[in-house]
């Protein structure tokens, strides 16, 4: 079999060669965990920062548009770069009432489950790509009155740059590790393993 073929393989290399290709696999291993878990934490911080901007523009909003009048302003948007968030009033139907924000979509950013889900009290916090150009966007839906849902959200697009730059400068500096561990793992079992 294939397994057993690469067993033979190894088992014809040197005593010295097989001791750093073991070497250097176990690092690999380490390595690509540890890329995984750091692209994990990188991702998950970004977008607690933008869940945190979501939720002082969403009581911005809510303060604003309290005198009860399905209407939003741009001045409720204040305070983010312009087109940084959107925001819709949304019918207990899913319909849009209102919106604010640059390039915000006229269809409603939840789905009708979504809506439901707000309107029982639950908070919906989701990724969602609601425009033709598929552009993630962390959305946060808050009951805003019985039959009225407030939706304001933020595209992802600075947060999946940030975590493309990490994942390209460990795929260059991960092969460069291994081939000077491995020189290093191969010079140490030479002085390991001299007479």
């Amino acid at each position: 079999s294939r397994r057993s073929g690469v067993a033979g393989w190894l088992a014809r290399l040197p005593v010295r060669a097989r001791l750093t290709a073991w070497y250097v696999a176990l690092l690999a291993v380490i390595l690509a965990t540890l890329a995984f878990f750091l692209l994990l934490r990188l991702r998950a911080d970004l977008v607690a920062e933008v869940d945190k901007g979501l939720d002082a523009q969403a009581a911005g909003v809510l303060a604003d548009t309290d005198g009860g009048a399905a209407r939003l302003s741009e001045d409720s948007l204040a305070g983010l770069s312009r087109g940084a968030t959107v925001a819709q009033l949304l019918s207990s139907a899913g319909q849009v009432q209102d919106r604010a924000g640059t390039g915000v979509s006229a269809r409603s950013l939840l789905t009708p489950a979504m809506v439901r889900q707000v309107l029982d009290g639950h908070p919906v916090r989701a990724e969602m790509r609601p425009g033709p150009d598929r552009t993630r966007y962390r959305v946060l839906g808050l009951r805003r009155t019985p039959r009225t849902v407030l939706v304001v959200a933020a595209p992802l697009t600075e947060v999946d740059k940030s975590v493309e730059r990490l994942r390209l400068l460990l795929l260059v500096a991960g092969p460069i590790a291994l081939v000077l561990a491995g020189g290093g793992g191969w010079l140490l079992a030479r002085a390991a393993l001299r007479p």
